[in-house]
């Protein structure tokens, strides 16, 4: 709650109810804190055919709330509007493996936007691989959730998918048997301007087994660009 107060004050206009609390003539109006477009709201995700994942429930929804009918909202009117933000979580199988147990979660940045998404698939029910899918209210997103919406981007899930992939290769270790620091050098350089230039050697200034001495693996980190050996 937030409060206003001055002394011979008899009105406030506002378009919020408001109370009243008077102390020693002086009127304290109370009312509610503005909040920013209504809570964000999660619906869940029920009748999922068991081979889908989450891009591919991304690219369905996308179709629908990325139409002309869901228009961008108006965020800042000297920027161009970006489509809306959602995120999507697929349960895993309880079976284990791969695949779904048939039900997610969808985060969406309103509870408006939430309101006209429910309107909208009960006239025009959305469907995956020839399968009604059903959503239903599931409450409120988690402020972190919520807010992470309202800031971020909307990504490609083609793009998603890929870079997903592309770590999911990446993440097995391989294990070094040689680790070798030293420097490049030129044997020989031309000693007319027709010779060619001779070929790099590598010398070996410290070198370290771990065949037989402690262990080394060596790893990717994909978003970081590096290449790294981790030795014991």
């Amino acid at each position: 709650m937030e409060a206003c107060c001055g002394r011979n004050q008899s009105r406030v206009t506002h378009t919020f109810k408001t109370s009243a609390l008077i102390i020693r003539n002086a009127r304290f109006i109370l009312f509610p804190s503005v909040i920013s477009e209504s809570y964000k709201m999660n619906l869940n995700i029920h009748y999922l055919p068991r081979d889908v994942n989450r891009w591919d429930v991304i690219r369905a929804l996308a179709s629908i709330l990325h139409s002309d009918e869901f228009a961008p909202r108006q965020r800042d009117p000297n920027k161009v509007d970006r489509p809306v933000n959602f995120l999507v979580k697929v349960n895993d199988s309880k079976a284990g493996g791969v695949g779904n147990d048939g039900t997610g979660t969808l985060a969406l940045p309103t509870e408006s936007l939430g309101n006209r998404f429910l309107l909208w698939i009960k006239e025009k029910p959305l469907k995956i691989q020839g399968k009604k899918i059903k959503f239903w209210r599931g409450g409120h997103a988690p402020h972190g959730v919520a807010s992470t919406l309202d800031r971020t981007p909307y990504m490609n899930p083609d793009l998603e998918e890929e870079h997903h992939n592309t770590l999911r290769d990446l993440q097995d270790r391989f294990r070094v048997d040689l680790v070798q620091f030293g420097v490049f050098y030129r044997p020989k350089y031309p000693s007319t301007p027709s010779e060619p230039l001779s070929s790099r050697a590598f010398s070996v200034e410290w070198e370290r087994k771990y065949t037989t001495q402690g262990i080394a693996w060596l790893s990717f980190e994909y978003d970081n660009k590096h290449i790294r050996i981790r030795v014991r």
